[in-house]
């Protein structure tokens, strides 16, 4: 139960997910301050997703041990364990790549981490109690979730990587 109390409070209270950030940038006129605002939403952003996934971590910690009692297989859960922790961690380093290339490949890592977390979560699914079920769910949904929105990042880093080296190459044209 105390699971299912931590996922909601996470799918409620994430303000990565609820926030329009298109409002806050058309109302400014000023290409300096229009590009500062810019900074300071990606940063807000950035954050807000490193604190959503440290929470995931502390859900998944708190749906762990209340399996105790159930006897489920205690090696699947301690791989459950570390993976939902190597998602925010390996977010961290991404956010402190020292190039583009390297803050792909973190971004992929948190990704495959947070993929071989749902692996570890559906191992563990057949061995529930009913009463875990519903924080399961929950635990799975949230997941989907992270794993969407590392996809999303992935795509529109390699996206403006592509734009990047295409504008490089037309300058270097001329």
């Amino acid at each position: 139960m105390l699971g299912t109390y931590f996922c909601s409070y996470v799918r409620a209270k994430s303000p990565f997910v609820r926030m329009n950030f298109g409002v806050v940038l058309s109302s400014i006129t000023d290409d300096r301050n229009h590009i500062l605002m810019a900074d300071l939403l990606s940063h807000q952003r950035a954050v807000a997703l490193q604190e959503r996934c440290l929470r995931y971590a502390c859900c998944v910690r708190s749906f762990i041990r209340s399996l105790a009692r159930y006897g489920v297989d205690r090696v699947d859960n301690e791989q459950l364990w570390r993976s939902s922790g190597s998602i925010g961690a390996n977010y961290i380093e991404a956010r402190e790549a020292m190039s583009r290339k390297d803050f792909l490949y973190r971004i992929r890592l948190s990704r495959k981490e947070a993929r071989e977390s749902l692996f570890w979560l559906h191992v563990i699914h057949p061995s529930l109690h009913r009463n875990a079920l519903e924080a399961w769910n929950a635990i799975v949904t949230e997941t989907n979730e992270i794993i969407s929105i590392f996809t999303a990042i992935a795509k529109t880093t390699e996206n403006n990587s592509s734009q990047l080296a295409q504008n490089k190459s037309q300058v270097a044209n001329r």
